[in-house]
C-alpha cells in the first residue's frame, strides 16, 4: 500500500514539472490530496508498528519527518536560481527512491511484521518471546 502512495506523489510531482496552466496544476493538487491523506494513514501505522513506544511513537516520528521535509519543502527552491517547475523532478525522485526500496524490502520487514525476538505465539495473539 505504502509503494502505492509513493507512486501517487510522484505522478502528482511530474504533473507540475511536464505540465503546464491552472488545470494541470489543479489536477496535481488534487493527486497530491490523495498522496498527503494516503501518506498520513500509512506512514503513521506503520511507524508505530515499528516503534517499541507504538502509535503515540509513530505518530511523533511521523510528524517531526513532515516538519523536516515542509522546511526542505521551502528552502529548497530559494536554493536554486531560476526556480522553475523543474525543482519538483527532486521530489519525484524522491518518491521514485521510496517506492523503489519498498519493492526492493525484505518481507518480513514490509508493512511493519515483527521481526527479531519478540513473536506471537500465544492462542490470544500477546508477544511472547521466542524460544
Amino acid at each position: 500500500m505504502l509503494t502505492l502512495v509513493a507512486v501517487v506523489g510522484g505522478v502528482s510531482f511530474l504533473l507540475v514539472v511536464v505540465g503546464g496552466g491552472r488545470p494541470v496544476l489543479l489536477i496535481s493538487q488534487i493527486v497530491y490530496a490523495v498522496f498527503t491523506a494516503g501518506f498520513q494513514a500509512v506512514g503513521m501505522t506503520l511507524l508505530g508498528r515499528l516503534l517499541k513506544t507504538g502509535a503515540a511513537g509513530g505518530a511523533s516520528l511521523y510528524t517531526a519527518a513532515v516538519q523536516v521535509g515542509s522546511a526542505a519543502g521551502v528552502l529548497a527552491p530559494l536554493a536554486v536560481s531560476g526556480y522553475s517547475p523543474a525543482i519538483f523532478t527532486i521530489a519525484a525522485g524522491f518518491c521514485a527512491v521510496s517506492c523503489l526500496l519498498l519493492v526492493l524490502a525484505p518481507t518480513g520487514r514490509r508493512a511493519g511484521g515483527r521481526t527479531g525476538r519478540w513473536r506471537d505465539r500465544s492462542a490470544a495473539g500477546a508477544a511472547t518471546p521466542s524460544r
